[in-house]
């Protein structure tokens, strides 16, 4: 399991499509199967199978792409079996959304809590 943290602007300004696609593990392997199991603007949370890699037979990878107010972290789990047991994979899925990751909010959200604010315009 590893972390990645970096504030670099060319990296901030990325859709979480394009984050996806930066911080995705580049493994020249014969199949390569993902699935983005969560997304939002700031958030995703995927899996991706490998086969026959690197002389390896499976590569799994579970990972966690966050976009905060000042920067960008991935959290990565890598093992190297074909499917995880059901009870691991839960754990790791649990961990890596449980991470308490500097999280930007999300345009609506801070609209509103822009417009739940009292003004002080309003103050007696």
């Amino acid at each position: 399991m590893w972390v990645t943290i970096t504030n670099r602007p060319e990296i901030m300004s990325q859709s979480m499509d394009q984050l996806l696609q930066s911080f995705r593990p580049i493994f020249i392997c014969q199949s390569k199967d993902m699935k983005v199991l969560s997304e939002d603007a700031n958030e995703a949370l995927f899996e991706e199978s490998d086969a026959v890699c690197y002389g390896r037979t499976y590569r799994y990878t579970i990972a966690r792409v966050v976009r905060g107010k000042s920067n960008v972290s991935i959290f990565v789990y890598r093992a190297d079996v074909h499917v995880l047991p059901g009870d691991r994979r839960d754990w790791v899925l649990k961990t890596l959304s449980a991470a308490p990751l500097d999280k930007a909010p999300l345009p609506t959200q801070a609209v509103a809590q822009n417009n739940s604010a009292p003004s002080a315009a309003a103050s007696p």
